[in-house]
């Protein structure tokens, strides 16, 4: 017969957490077993079946002698376990031991040493040892706490571990530990606040998990770890296992592991969409004096940029824009400037974010980030994506010729295929129903020389370098729409040249016709639709 359970009623006083409790195990019928499950004795009216209150198996009594205390099961008494479920029911025993907490953090490290074992990890599945340092991972003793929290940053390195310890309530331990307080020494332990951030970015890369990590709340105590601070009295530095461990690299890691769950559209959606400001508590972490922080978290936007739906005029007001390219001026870190200007890249193409000020700063900033990075092919591209997207709309033209012309055409002159092509893209984008003004300042800047240049040398070197199908069909591509674009320039030219000579007198505005033609002239356009 099972076990009596204790029919005592618990009072809590106020302000404890409940104790742990789990499900004892059903029994194997005695019918079903005729022999011990451990050293396969027979049994006999002299050697009885005897149920493990742990497994729930039967076994003979030589083989499941041992009667331990099991308060997990709330049983009155002390129950008899077999030799094999002994430990991990000894150490799950000892983790609920509230007024012992040197047993509890001895438990602690005992169940991390067991999933270390061949069948270990099986029996702390099984057996409550998940659940048992998940508890322990709500204690405010330190040691308690930096003893489970280890261990469960072990068992987390299994693959297959990762589901079982999520689906059984680790998340909001997790969360309050990121979260956080002064007045909680346990929690502002450097080594806990490390283990209990690489949990989530674990969790981050796991298709299965990383969404319930965003809609079970997730997001702002990961913000709050990228903003912690130590008490006076506590290191910002720890060496464990000759690994050092700094407040600034567990930030580093919150703001990685925001960027991962990113990837996410559900997560994005989520960011995006926060009631508590979720988009404008990234922005303020672009400003954060920790590189690490701002590179992974202008990579989030990078993400959510992607977007191609109504959520993207919510990622960056018109501040949040200003925010950025004040980053793109004073960061020093590639990758980061790579990130920035491809998120600006991304967001051009929303119509919403194109007013004034938006083309200030942008424009600004991208143009002169492009002067400091004029060797970073990947900066470039991203710089060159942003301003041809700028160019799709009618309200960007103007502020395109005036202010990032020059720079187009600089980023033109390299050598690189998908640089070249964005700026073709740009000067195409720029024609489409642009003023006469527009397009005299185009040819005043010879964009049509450079488009003759882009496409002589593709078509050199079409004929003269073996290429894959991909690399044939982009050398296609841009030559068409090169030639296509000169041919669109040289009409508009003529058009906007023969109506301002029309309007104008004789002397200068004759001279500047006799110029356009005699540039009209060297330039070639003939081959539209040229192929490699």
């Amino acid at each position: 017969m099972p076990p009596k359970r204790s029919n005592k009623t618990l009072v809590l006083p106020a302000g404890a957490r409940p104790p742990l409790r789990l499900t004892p195990p059903p029994w194997v019928p005695d019918e079903e077993v005729s022999n011990c499950r451990m050293c396969h004795a027979p049994f006999t009216q002299l050697n009885r079946r005897h149920h493990c209150r742990q497994c729930g198996d039967i076994f003979c009594h030589s083989c499941s002698s041992k009667k331990i205390p099991m308060p997990q099961f709330d049983f009155a008494r002390n129950e008899r376990v077999c030799r094999a479920c002994t430990p991990i029911t000894t150490y799950v025993a000892d983790a609920s031991s509230d007024l012992f907490p040197e047993k509890q953090s001895a438990a602690a490290k005992s169940i991390a040493e067991m999933a270390r074992q061949e069948d270990g990890f099986s029996k702390i599945v099984l057996y409550g040892g998940i659940g048992a340092l998940i508890y322990l991972c709500n204690s405010t003793n330190e040691d308690v706490l930096l003893n489970a929290i280890q261990a469960l940053h072990t068992l987390v390195q299994i693959d297959t571990a990762q589901n079982t310890i999520f689906n059984q309530g680790v998340l909001l331990p997790l969360f309050n530990i990121c979260k956080g307080t002064e007045e909680d020494s346990a929690v502002n332990n450097l080594f806990v606040m490390h283990c209990a951030v690489n949990i989530l970015f674990v969790f981050s890369r796991n298709v299965d998990i990383c969404r319930s990590v965003i809609s079970d709340g997730g997001f702002h105590p990961l913000v709050a770890m990228c903003n912690r601070k130590l008490p006076p009295n506590r290191p910002t530095s720890v060496t464990v296992q000759n690994q050092a461990i700094t407040l600034s690299s567990v930030q580093g890691i919150a703001a990685r592991t925001i960027s991962y769950l990113s990837m996410n559209s559900k997560n994005q959606e989520l960011i995006i969409e926060d009631r508590h400001n979720g988009p404008d508590k990234l922005l303020n972490l672009l400003s954060h004096e920790n590189q690490h922080v701002r590179k992974y978290i202008t990579k989030t936007f990078a993400y959510l940029s992607l977007r191609q739906d109504d959520l993207k005029p919510k990622i960056l007001s018109a501040q949040g824009t200003q925010l950025l390219a004040n980053l793109m001026e004073t960061e020093t870190v590639r990758e980061t400037l790579s990130h920035a200007s491809c998120t600006i890249a991304n967001l051009a193409t929303n119509s919403s974010n194109h007013d004034s000020q938006v083309h200030t700063h942008l424009l600004g900033a991208l143009c002169r980030l492009a002067v400091r990075k004029k060797d970073d092919a990947e900066i470039q591209r991203h710089i060159a994506r942003g301003l041809a997207n700028l160019a799709l709309y009618p309200e960007n033209k103007r502020a395109l010729v005036d202010e990032a012309l020059e720079q187009l055409i600089a980023l033109g002159n390299t050598s690189n295929l998908e640089i070249q092509r964005h700026v073709v893209r740009a000067i195409d984008n720029i024609l489409n129903d642009a003023p006469d003004d527009i397009i005299l300042a185009l040819h005043k800047a010879d964009v049509l020389s450079l488009l003759e240049a882009i496409s002589t040398n593709r078509s050199q070197q079409s004929v003269t370098q073996g290429m894959q199908v991909g690399q044939h069909q982009a050398f296609s591509e841009i030559l068409r729409r090169c030639n296509e674009t000169s041919s669109r320039l040289n009409r508009a030219i003529a058009k906007a040249t023969k109506a301002g000579g029309e309007g104008g007198s004789e002397g200068a505005a004759d001279d500047e016709v006799a110029g356009i033609q005699e540039s009209l002239a060297a330039v070639d356009v003939s081959n539209n639709d040229a192929s490699p």
